[in-house]
């Protein structure tokens, strides 16, 4: 489970509107990361609540009695929502992504990144790189250098090799896929999905999944996607600092277990 620390907790339990918020988004996350079986990640690094923790607890010790001062609540809210969803689609179940890639999921317009390019489209273009890859890619997916075959359309068929090919693509989109996350929930068969919040709270969680989102972002780019009145304090949320925060600390704990 996740564990917050007792500067992020006190501060969130000044908002009881914002902490039942932000513990509803864990209760409704848990049982998906608990699981933490990366079936298309064979041999990928802990994505699952020890991953998550770490990440929080550097989070949290990084920012300075200072900085701690000029947080709000809605800071620590974002801070632990988007630290939740920022790798959350690493956990990806087989069913999930054949309906995403069928869309059968609603279509989402952030604010921040207005409509995109449909995933059937996106999966499409992927698909047709992926028959062009050289023998230094298919090496580094494969271990070997044999060329891309077409995957079967029913997923039952889907092989090993087929699922590391899906994991390369669902890395490259995973920030994307945690953004859009935030508005459907958690994604299960033929489009079915546990929603994370209520309609009162839609564009907050827009905001932490775009924050989750811009680990995989320039921050620069990151933060010139937002309104540019609001860019320093958005929605009663530093955005910039809590973007920063959260790629620092994600850093420092990937960087931690590859040493």
């Amino acid at each position: 489970m996740l564990y917050l620390p007792s500067r992020t907790k006190t501060l969130l339990e000044t908002d009881p509107i914002i902490k039942a918020f932000v513990y509803s988004c864990i209760a409704k996350l848990t049982p998906w990361i608990n699981d933490n079986k990366p079936i298309f990640f064979p041999e990928y690094t802990d994505h699952g609540f020890t991953h998550l923790n770490e990440v929080l607890l550097t989070a949290d010790g990084i920012i300075s009695d200072e900085s701690w001062d000029q947080l709000t609540p809605k800071d620590a809210a974002a801070m632990v929502v988007s630290v939740l969803l920022h790798d959350c689609a690493m956990h990806m179940t087989v069913d999930a992504f054949d309906a995403l890639i069928n869309d059968k999921f609603p279509s989402v317009t952030s604010r921040y990144t207005g409509k995109e390019k449909s995933w059937s489209d996106v999966w499409s273009d992927y698909f047709a790189e992926a028959k062009r890859f050289d023998a230094k890619k298919l090496y580094s997916i494969f271990g070997d250098e044999v060329p891309v075959r077409n995957i079967p359309s029913n997923k039952i068929d889907w092989t090993d090799r087929d699922k590391l090919l899906i994991g390369e693509f669902i890395r490259r989109h995973h920030a994307r896929m945690a953004h859009e996350i935030a508005f459907y929930g958690v994604p299960g068969v033929d489009g079915v999905s546990i929603d994370l919040s209520d309609e009162q709270q839609s564009s907050f969680l827009d905001l932490c999944g775009f924050i989750a989102r811009s680990h995989h972002l320039g921050l620069r780019q990151a933060v010139d996607m937002i309104e540019k009145n609001t860019r320093r304090v958005h929605l009663n949320t530093h955005v910039p600092f809590i973007m920063l925060i959260l790629r620092i600390s994600d850093y420092i704990q990937i960087q931690t277990k590859n040493n």
